[in-house]
């Protein structure tokens, strides 16, 4: 069983391309509902942002992460 550090990391892996959060979830093979409550908090911290509003895609933030 990974560590939810090993989730968020491999959250942030499948980031570093625009991608929905159906995608993320297909990618890092998790339930869509625990996809969504890892962007969500990554987003809160700001490493990961809405890129396409319309198609509901998200993608890595770009500048400094904030800790």
């Amino acid at each position: 069983m990974e560590s939810l550090n090993e989730t968020i990391e491999k959250v942030l892996q499948a980031l570093k391309d625009e991608r929905s959060v159906d995608e993320v979830a297909l990618k890092v093979g998790l339930p869509r509902s625990e996809a969504l409550d890892i962007m969500l908090y990554l987003a809160g911290r700001g490493r990961i942002a809405m890129t396409d509003s319309l198609h509901s895609k998200w993608a890595l933030k770009h500048g400094r992460e904030e800790e």
